[in-house]
């Protein structure tokens, strides 16, 4: 049995096996799992959060949310990147996603749970010594 309280967190893309093989795994165990795609984030998923004593607030998708303050941890696999409306024009758009990522991504990754793989480390891990 996987000890803890709370729901795992799933940021991943709709066709990654891998991670549907882990939800699998946590739900045989009765983990709670929030599955969503950095992708989706704003025009299908929001959030709202406010720092208090840690991030509090909440993760919405249309058929339902995750509490922050709940998170146990979080698996972080080959997530999207964020999509906007296609009526921006270029420079518009590059901007916003970037605001949407560091935002989005910025709430998430200062939550005080356990991750795998942390994006912070993802992006270290690509300057690998030759």
């Amino acid at each position: 049995m996987i000890s803890g309280e709370g729901p795992v967190l799933v940021l991943t893309n709709p066709e990654d096996v891998t991670a549907d093989r882990v939800i699998h795994i946590l739900n045989v165990n009765d983990v709670p799992v929030f599955r969503c795609d950095v992708a989706d984030f704003p025009l299908s998923i929001t959030f709202h959060a406010v720092l208090g004593n840690g991030w509090e607030g909440r993760l919405y998708r249309p058929s339902r949310f995750l509490d922050l303050a709940r998170v146990r941890s979080v698996y972080y696999r080959r997530p999207g990147r964020p999509r906007l409306p296609d009526n921006m024009t270029g420079p518009e758009y590059e901007f916003a996603e970037s605001e949407a990522r560091a935002g989005f991504l910025g709430v998430l990754a200062a939550l005080s749970c356990r991750w795998i793989n942390h994006p912070a480390r993802e992006i270290e891990a690509v300057y690998k010594p030759i």
